[in-house]
């Protein structure tokens, strides 16, 4: 199985809504493409980020809902828990954790960019646009915290 280290999902809205909406038989990503309106890479995206995220697992070309995500699904969970999750995972809590004391953003990305370079062995460009997905995160987690 090839592993993702970073996702390419910008829009946290979206994973958001697929956590609360994942069927129990699984899904492909041209599924989630075509309910989403978005390109299927896209779809891969997505569940990609989910799988990174600990929330899907895949088998062949289909993906279904951890455990986690069935009793995220099974509570409802609320915008402000799914952050907690978020903020708590261990792959995304150094990061916000350091990040949420820079206030520059291009600081924030150089920092992302250099950690995900440094401790996952990919090239500038890719740690470049893992950066900015992430950093895109957590402006949403920022976002939904100011809302509650």
């Amino acid at each position: 199985m090839k592993t993702i280290p970073f996702p390419q999902a910008n829009n946290m809205e979206l994973i958001y809504n697929l956590v609360k909406t994942m069927p129990e038989d699984g899904v492909v990503y041209s599924t989630i493409a075509k309910e989403n309106k978005i390109a299927d890479r896209q779809g891969s995206y997505y569940l990609n980020a989910l799988l990174f995220l600990e929330l899907s697992f895949k088998i062949k070309n289909r993906f279904f809902p951890t455990e986690m995500c069935l009793q995220f699904k099974k509570a409802d969970i609320n915008k402000k828990e799914f952050c907690d999750y978020l903020i708590n995972h261990p792959k995304l809590n150094v990061l916000y954790t350091a990040c949420h004391s820079i206030k520059d953003k291009k600081q924030k990305l150089d920092f992302i960019r250099s950690y995900i370079h440094s401790n996952f062995n990919l090239d500038e460009g890719t740690a470049n646009r893992r950066a900015s997905t992430i950093l895109n995160w957590f402006v949403w987690i920022e976002k939904q915290k100011e809302e509650l």
